[in-house]
């Protein structure tokens, strides 16, 4: 898979743009399902919902390849709920507060069953998603483990060819 196949949602650096504007508000339910799961009376299958129903910001380390980070062997993609939170990130690891920062907009549902999984096989560690690291409200969705990624390699590729 390749960064262009997460097809990437209307967004630009400038975090005034409608665009990015329009996109926080599309996320305000993932973000009161996050405050509802960190409070302990969040709905595992609402808050997937709002999940994969969110675009999600997402840094780029090079035109190839995702922001992500290793902790006690778990790889974990780096994505955010909104454009303030993505450059508050940017800023506290060193990133010029005047300077853009390269990201792209992704649909969460993209994320969680492409890019894990293919992150997965890659390193061969479990991979998870980061949701908002460095916010008042960081969530950390489970990792899948690499067998799991495995998996959702082979039966996509069947979708692929059942269709043909």
């Amino acid at each position: 898979m390749t960064l262009d196949q997460l097809e990437q949602e209307p967004a630009v650096s400038n975090p005034a743009d409608a665009s990015n504007r329009e996109i926080d508000r599309r996320n305000a339910p993932l973000r009161t399902e996050i405050q509802l799961v960190r409070g302990g009376v969040g709905d595992a299958s609402s808050f997937d919902r709002s999940l994969r129903e969110s675009v999600l910001y997402v840094l780029r380390w090079s035109e190839t390849e995702l922001l992500t980070g290793d902790q006690d062997g778990v790889r974990w993609l780096y994505a955010f709920t909104s454009i303030r939170d993505l450059a508050r990130y940017a800023t506290m690891r060193g990133a010029d507060e005047t300077a853009a920062v390269d990201f792209m907009t992704v649909r969460a549902d993209r994320l969680l069953d492409a890019a894990l999984p293919e992150l997965a096989a890659a390193s061969g560690l479990p991979t998870g998603l980061a949701l908002d690291i460095g916010s008042s409200a960081p969530m950390l969705v489970p990792s899948l483990p690499v067998a799991e990624a495995g998996a959702a390699d082979d039966a996509a590729a069947g979708d692929v060819d059942g269709a043909a």
